[in-house]
Formats: C-alpha cells, sequence, structure tokens
C-alpha cells in the first residue's frame, strides 16, 4: 500500500515531503522560462538547507 501511495505521487511532492522531514522546507527560484505562449518551458533551482540543485 506505501508503494502505491508513493507512485501516486510527482516528484516535486516527494523533494517537498522530505524537506519538511527533515525540517528545512524546499525553496524554488526561477532560473530561466523560454518558450511559446502556448508551450512554455521553465527552469528552477530548488534549495533544501545547504544543497542547491538546478
Amino acid at each position: 500500500m506505501a508503494n502505491l501511495r508513493c507512485q501516486e505521487k510527482t516528484p516535486i511532492q516527494i523533494l517537498h515531503e522530505y524537506g519538511i522531514k527533515i525540517g528545512s522546507a524546499p525553496v524554488y527560484e526561477l532560473i530561466q522560462a523560454d518558450g511559446d505562449t502556448h508551450q512554455p518551458s521553465f527552469m528552477f533551482s530548488v534549495t533544501i538547507g545547504d544543497i542547491t540543485c538546478k
């Protein structure tokens, strides 16, 4: 049952729950926005504690 619930979550949900669990909510920063109006593309960085990923 636990595996089924995990499969229904998005990677962002899993990351957010992990951050909350360790006491450091993720901080998202918009790095870049490209693309056409009807099909935009976004790049974010995320920081949890002292770790940042792009």
